[in-house]
């Protein structure tokens, strides 16, 4: 969706560079990673993962895995806590207006 905000900042700044996917593994797993930019931001809430509160870049596969298991029980690969996924990483926002 574009927004009139967005319109403003494309007249302004012209047309933002993709931003690639944050993710270590973007390349090389390609069950959870596309070829595209990053198309959705979202937001670490396991210490496990990276720091609490941060917020990286991934690409829309990798968006719609996290989005997929937001509802299911979920376990940590590092310190075992099983939790929905929704308390590990959620989708903070589209990257560059583009929503995953």
């Amino acid at each position: 969706m574009t927004t009139a905000l967005d319109l403003d900042l494309a007249t302004l700044v012209g047309e933002l560079p993709d931003v690639p996917c944050g993710e270590s593994q973007h390349g090389s797993n390609k069950l959870r990673h596309d070829d595209g930019p990053a198309t959705t931001y979202i937001q670490v809430l396991h210490a496990c993962i990276a720091e609490v509160g941060s917020v990286r870049p991934v690409c829309a596969k990798m968006a719609a895995v996290i989005n997929s298991l937001s509802d299911q029980l979920t376990q940590c690969w590092k310190c075992g806590r099983h939790a929905l996924g929704r308390e590990f990483l959620i989708a903070a926002g589209p990257v560059n207006g583009r929503a995953s």
